[in-house]
């Protein structure tokens, strides 16, 4: 009756503009990108908790200790988000996004962000993301093959695009997956950054 709910340092952001952007574009959708943060989560033992943008802005990364926050499909973000999320990974933050962090501001105008995608070191080949007449592109088999390095390290490609990339700032680091999270990939970036949990992971799969 006196157990306390135990809560781990890691968040998931959600972003109502994000959600807004993804519904009015081809591709995988913001609220579905959610469940699967949260469910590896879950089969790794740790609980983690929801941030929304307006919490993120009146400081609580910092109030709640997060060191690791999921960005899934948080692709339309302000230019106050973005210092805020560099202010956290250069203070040794862990940052996961999924794909095309960044890649609209606030409004959902393409590529009028430059903050976050400098963050994740990745910019997108516009050419190859908006083929003439065909509306944006579409990820296929879990690839968005439109993704270019623009200073971050690839951990992994797949037919010359990057799968997973990593770009340090300061004390922490940006992670971007090119690729479906699965338990696996989750566990080793968090064990990469001293979380671990008290349930023994031994499985491959997501």
């Amino acid at each position: 009756l006196g157990a306390k709910r135990r809560v781990d340092p890691i968040a998931v952001y959600y972003s109502s503009p994000s959600l807004i952007f993804s519904s009015a574009v081809s591709g995988p959708k913001c609220i579905i990108a959610l469940k699967p943060f949260n469910r590896q989560l879950r089969y790794l033992g740790l609980q983690g908790q929801i941030i929304h943008r307006e919490q993120l802005l009146s400081g609580a990364l910092k109030k709640r200790g997060i060191r690791v926050l999921g960005l899934p499909m948080v692709q339309c973000v302000s230019d106050r988000e973005a210092v805020l999320l560099r202010e956290f990974v250069a203070a040794g933050g862990l940052l996961i996004a999924d794909y095309r962090p960044g890649i609209a501001d606030v409004h959902g105008r393409l590529f009028a962000q430059e903050e976050l995608p400098k963050l994740f070191g990745l910019r997108w080949q516009r050419d190859v993301l908006l083929p003439e007449g065909k509306g944006m592109l579409r990820i296929k088999d879990g690839l968005d093959r439109a993704l270019r390095l623009d200073g971050a390290e690839a951990r992994g490609e797949k037919d010359g695009v990057p799968v997973l990339t990593v770009n340090k700032l300061g004390k922490g680091m940006a992670v971007c997956l090119n690729t479906p999270l699965t338990t696996q990939i989750y566990h080793d970036l968090l064990a990469e950054h001293g979380i671990t949990s008290d349930v023994k992971f031994e499985g491959k799969k997501g």
